[in-house]
């Protein structure tokens, strides 16, 4: 093991709140009313936020504002805060503004979720925040972009989301919609993860599907995001990489579904595993865009899931793959694709 590297393992304990209660709620309000209550307290965060380490912290009509704290527990291979956290808090902040316009009664799933990152968010920045604004709503569908937004203010990520609008009572909610919210009850979960200083020492000295193998055959730890996320990498060959992640209540959203920034995260990492797979030793690589296409609600009905990548094309500075998302029967839930900039590693090939 490299002298910069530690065996001390690293822990977070996660609580959350029981998604029923909110879609009860959320059924039972307007969307305004709904994300000011969470905002305010009065109703807990929905239980994605508490996993990854985020909080709504402001809503008005056609705009949102969440915070989150980076940290060692959102971390990709490459010591950088995964992009799917990234996409998650633009999902969230995107949602939740449109949401905010819409009356009791009425709800709103992810379509296309589209995603640029600008600027690597790293796990020393602390506090960073997302803010939406609306662009337009229609009668079955609306759009709205956000920004996550470094501590000085600097664009780190923006994303454009579209929107399908329609009745609660159509969606994957659980619970009846009435007047009297039943009250929260909270979960825990211990989550452990290797030092991430372990896997920056192994690249330069691996070509990347010699390090995928390894972290499927557990002679290297995964990344601290494949913890906290809970999913695994199952298989990989030269331009393919398989994950598996069975959906939890830990990874519901405000409705009562699986939160699309689980699909998006997924369609991140297999994607780029898949590029991955295709670099000589010394290569690394980060994400510069993501779009996700989302077919169907996840819940934890869904079961087990796998997030299959495949490669595109792998240039001298630019990989491109497509991942979709399926479950045990083969029924696909989202499709997507990323674009990443590969680089030398230090103590890596130019």
């Amino acid at each position: 093991m490299p002298a910069t590297a530690s065996t001390a393992i690293r822990r977070r304990t996660v609580r959350w709140a029981d998604p029923a209660p909110l879609a009860v709620a959320r059924r039972a309000q307007s969307g305004l009313d709904f994300f000011r209550a969470i905002a305010s307290g009065a109703l807990p965060q929905p239980p994605i936020y508490d996993l990854l380490g985020f909080r709504l912290v402001g809503a008005d009509p056609g705009t949102a504002r969440f915070e989150g704290e980076t940290g060692e527990h959102l971390l990709n291979p490459f010591g950088t805060i995964h992009g799917g956290y990234a996409a998650t808090l633009l999902d969230s902040a995107c949602g939740v503004g449109l949401q905010a316009t819409l009356p009791q009664g009425r709800g709103t799933a992810t379509i296309r979720l589209e995603v640029s990152f600008l600027s690597p968010i790293l796990p020393a920045m602390g506090r960073i925040s997302c803010v939406s604004r609306l662009i337009h709503t229609a009668e079955q569908v609306g759009w709205s972009e956000a920004d996550v937004l470094g501590p000085g203010g600097a664009i780190l990520a923006r994303a454009r989301g579209c929107f399908a609008i329609f009745p609660t009572e159509n969606g994957p909610w659980q619970g009846e919609a009435r007047e009297e919210i039943p009250a929260p009850v909270y979960e825990s979960k211990d989550i452990a993860w290797d030092d991430p200083a372990i896997l920056r020492a192994a690249m330069p000295r691996m070509t990347g599907l010699e390090f995928v193998a390894a972290q499927i055959d557990g002679k290297l730890p995964v990344a601290p995001i494949h913890k906290s996320a809970n999913y695994a990498p199952v298989a990989a060959e030269a331009g393919r990489a398989v994950y598996r992640c069975t959906p939890a209540a830990y990874h519901y959203n405000p409705m009562g579904g699986v939160h699309g920034g689980l699909a998006a995260i997924l369609i991140d990492t297999a994607g780029g595993a898949a590029i991955q797979t295709a670099q000589p030793k010394g290569r690394g690589a980060t994400t510069i865009s993501l779009a996700v296409d989302y077919f169907r609600p996840i819940t934890r009905d869904s079961g087990p899931l796998l997030a299959e990548g495949r490669l595109v094309r792998a240039g001298a500075r630019i990989g491109l793959a497509d991942a979709g998302i399926k479950d045990e029967r083969g029924t696909v839930y989202a499709r997507g694709s990323v674009t990443y900039l590969l680089f030398a590693l230090d103590g890596g090939e130019a």
